[in-house]
């Protein structure tokens, strides 16, 4: 018979509480901006600029919190391919403080 263990904490909150969606959207606006050329619009009008930056900003925030999601339900669908990794990241678990 196989021993049950508790669930880890939800994979997709651990890591949003390590700001992993702050980081993604951080590079996604960061990316677009760059392509958009936003430093080029700034040397024209940084009103403009700065407008465009924070509705990037808005969108890769939700951009990213949907990627985290998404990832971890990518990652758990892995790991149920590979019982012997799940056994191992569960044992690791147990021994984490906390």
């Amino acid at each position: 018979m196989d021993i049950q263990h508790p669930q880890p904490l939800n994979l997709a909150a651990r890591l949003r509480g390590a700001k992993v969606d702050e980081r993604v959207a951080a590079l996604l606006t960061a990316a677009i901006a760059e392509d958009l050329g936003v430093g080029l619009l700034r040397d024209q009008d940084s009103a403009a600029a700065q407008r465009l930056t924070a509705l990037l900003a808005v969108a890769a925030r939700q951009t990213a919190i949907s990627a985290v999601n998404r990832f971890a339900l990518e990652v758990l669908a892995l790991l149920d391919e590979a019982p012997d990794l799940r056994e191992q990241l569960a044992q690791l678990a147990w021994r984490r403080p906390g």
